[in-house]
């Protein structure tokens, strides 16, 4: 294995396998780089945990028995866990690509500033809602989801990354679904919520987005939790409904400049 740079890993091999390549993420429990896998030839990330917990044996335990886990969960909207190891004092988890842009570069593409029909919206949520709801049906949760977590390819589909490895919090799934009205009000009103006031209304920013479609983010974005959802299953059914019953009109739009 060869030895990284004293601020990066970007050119380490792991188990004579993967050769980190662009540091793409960093977050509390290890820092992701987009890799060459030299037995499938292909790209794949790995995500490296932090030198400073690699120490910890009970830190380690928890992360690889983590990406042990999500190995296990396959489903539409995810970017699949393939596996995991421990290189001497490297420990990491090897995740799908997902080639594309983040729906964050997406709405926020230079010289435009766009946001999505709210049928558009719906389907890109429920895409990623169906991944979340074999998450949240295996007993594990994402922790972090945002615009900047959920990858738009070429054929438009949308894929779930970045899931935490670590984390000091009982895992909840009212806060993915919390995240998840917070990603449906930002696809629709073409930016992130400046308030930390709930729950959020994205008809205070786009008048004219349905009151069926207002109740969807308000009841997802509730300041207490117990009055959310009580998991992305729960959701996406609220989700198809409202797709399902939504006027011809807001059905035939796709992201448009604002």
């Amino acid at each position: 294995m060869s030895t990284p740079s004293p601020d990066s890993f970007s050119g380490t091999t792991l188990h004579e396998r993967y050769v980190l390549g662009r540091r793409v993420r960093s977050d509390a429990s290890g820092t992701g780089y987009t890799a060459h896998d030299l037995a499938t030839e292909r790209t794949v990330m790995v995500t490296v945990m932090h030198p400073h917990l690699a120490g910890d044996e009970p830190a380690t335990e928890a992360f690889l028995a983590r990406s042990q886990a999500l190995t296990d969960v396959s489903g539409r909207g995810l970017a699949a866990t393939l596996g995991h190891g421990r290189d001497h004092d490297y420990v990491y988890s090897v995740t799908e690509f997902a080639p594309g842009e983040t729906l964050t570069d997406v709405l926020h593409r230079p010289d435009q500033y766009l946001r999505y029909s709210p049928a558009t919206a719906l389907s890109v949520v429920a895409d990623v809602l169906q991944g979340l709801d074999a998450t949240h049906r295996a007993g594990l949760t994402h922790g972090a989801i945002s615009t900047d977590m959920i990858v738009l390819d070429d054929d438009g589909r949308v894929r779930l990354t970045g899931f935490t490895l670590l984390s000091d919090a009982a895992p909840d799934t009212r806060v993915d679904v919390h995240d998840m009205g917070v990603v449906l009000h930002t696809l629709m009103t073409g930016a992130a919520p400046e308030s930390d006031t709930r729950p959020l209304r994205p008809s205070t920013a786009v008048p004219e987005i349905p009151p069926d479609l207002d109740m969807l983010v308000a009841n997802a974005t509730e300041a207490n939790p117990r009055h959310r959802p009580r998991d992305a299953g729960q959701y996406l059914a609220m989700v198809d409904q409202v797709l399902r019953v939504l006027p011809g009109d807001y059905g035939n739009r796709e992201a448009e400049d604002t």
